[in-house]
C-alpha cells in the first residue's frame, strides 16, 4: 500500500528439500516469511492509481443488499473508477472493466444463471464509469462464482503482458454454493490478484473468516471491511482512497504533488523520456540540485531532465577496492539537462535513464 499502512516481506527459501521424514516449514511460515509495516502515512484523500494495472471489479447486485445497499455500492465503485488513470507520466497505467452479479435463478436443471458482462478491460474511465451508473439491481442470488468466473474470462481475454493483474470483489458477504465459490477463488488466484470489499455493517464472523481466506495472501492487505451503506454513503473519499492505496503500487495524490511541486519549484513530467539537444548540461546530485543549475545557466528554461549513469563528481578520491555509492559517496552526481522549451510526450523520446521535470514558478 502507498498509505494507510502495508508491508514490506522478507522471505527464506529451502536451501536442502526434506528427505524421509523431515518437514519444511511452509512458505507462509514465521520460519520463511517475514512481514514489517510501511508506508503508514495516511492516505490525503485524493488518491489516484496511476501504476501498470489491469483491474476487474466484479460487484454484487443481489436481494440481500436492498435497493439502497446496491446504489452505494454502485456508486463506490464508479468513484473508484474515477481514481483510475490510464497513462501517467508517459506511460500506459490502468485498464479497467467490471462485471455484475446478484442475478443468479436456478433453471429447471439447477444450473446457476451467469453473471453480466458489463465491460472488457478499456482505457476509456468515462465511459466504463458510466456503465456502472446505469447498473439496476438484480434483486436475485448471489451467484458469486459465476461472477469470479466472468472476472476470469475478462482477464484472460483483455490482460496485458507485463501488467499487474487485479480482480476486486465488492460484495455483502452472503452467496451461494460456498463450494463452487471456493474453487473459483482457487482458479482466479492462479493469474490475478483477488481484493475483496465486504460491504457489511454487522459481519458474521463465520463470513468475515472465509472472504479473508478467499482474498490474496496477505489478508490484511486484500480484505477490506466496510461497516455497511450507511456509514460508506457519508464518506465515499475515505474508503475510495484506502482501496486505491490497496490495489495499486503507485499512487498518486494530486492535491499532495501540487502543493510539493509549488514549494520546489518543479514537478515530474515523463519517466524514462528526455527531449535531445538541451541548452546546458551539467552533473548534480538531485533534481532541486539540478533546478538551481538550471536557474543559474538559464533562468527562462521551461524543463530538465535528470538521470543517467551516476558516477562521482570530478576531484572525488576513489579508492582501490572500494564500491561507490550514492549513500556513501557524498559527490555522487547525475547528468541533468536543461531545456529552453517544454518537454512533453509529443515531443520526448524513450531515454530509461532519465526522467523530465516541468519548471512550476512558486508564485504561481
Amino acid at each position: 500500500m502507498a498509505c494507510n499502512s502495508g508491508f514490506r516481506r522478507r522471505t527464506r527459501e529451502v536451501a536442502v528439500p526434506a528427505i524421509g521424514k523431515g518437514v519444511c516449514p511452509s512458505e507462509d511460515d514465521a520460519a520463511r516469511l517475514e512481514r514489517m509495516p510501511c508506508n503508514t502515512e495516511p492516505c490525503v484523500g485524493d488518491e489516484t492509481c496511476v501504476g501498470e494495472l489491469d483491474i476487474v471489479l466484479a460487484i454484487d447486485g443481489s436481494g440481500s443488499l436492498g435497493e439502497e445497499g446496491f446504489a452505494a455500492m454502485r456508486t463506490f465503485a464508479g468513484k473508484f473508477v474515477e481514481r483510475l488513470k490510464p497513462q501517467a507520466y508517459g506511460h500506459d497505467a490502468v485498464q479497467a472493466g467490471a462485471v455484475l452479479f446478484g442475478n443468479g435463478m436456478l433453471d429447471k436443471d439447477k444450473v446457476m444463471s451467469d453473471a453480466i458482462m458489463v465491460s472488457a478491460l478499456t482505457t476509456d474511465m468515462a465511459k466504463l464509469k458510466e456503465s456502472i451508473d446505469a447498473l439496476e439491481w438484480q434483486r436475485g442470488m448471489t451467484n458469486m462464482a459465476q461472477a469470479i468466473h466472468k472476472a476470469n474470462n475478462v482477464v484472460k481475454t483483455g490482460a496485458r503482458m507485463n501488467a499487474q493483474t487485479v480482480v476486486i470483489l465488492i460484495t455483502d458477504g452472503r452467496m451461494a454454493f460456498k463450494s463452487q465459490v471456493a474453487k473459483a477463488v482457487e482458479d482466479i488466484r492462479k493469474s490475478a490478484r483477488l481484493i475483496v470489499v465486504h460491504v457489511q455493517s454487522h459481519p458474521l464472523v463465520d463470513y468475515v473468516n472465509l472472504l479473508k481466506g478467499f482474498a490474496s495472501r496477505p489478508w490484511m492487505t486484500n480484505y477490506m471491511l466496510v461497516r455497511g451503506r450507511a456509514l460508506l454513503s457519508v464518506d465515499y473519499a475515505t474508503p475510495v482512497s484506502t482501496l486505491v492505496a490497496r490495489t495499486c503500487k503507485k499512487v498518486v495524490s494530486p492535491s499532495a504533488a501540487s502543493t510539493r511541486a509549488t514549494t520546489q519549484g518543479f514537478a515530474l513530467e515523463l519517466e524514462g523520456y528526455s527531449c535531445g539537444d538541451s541548452t546546458v548540461s551539467s552533473m548534480q546530485r538531485s533534481p532541486a540540485d539540478c533546478l538551481a543549475a538550471a536557474y543559474e545557466a538559464s533562468p527562462d528554461f521551461k524543463a530538465f531532465a535528470f538521470g543517467g549513469k551516476p558516477g562521482p563528481a570530478p576531484g572525488t578520491v576513489v579508492k582501490a577496492g572500494v564500491p561507490l555509492t550514492a549513500d556513501a559517496t557524498p559527490f555522487f552526481v547525475y547528468r541533468c539537462d536543461v531545456y529552453a522549451e517544454d518537454c512533453t510526450a509529443d515531443n520526448a523520446h524513450k531515454n530509461e535513464t532519465h526522467d523530465v521535470y516541468k519548471r512550476v514558478d512558486v508564485s504561481a
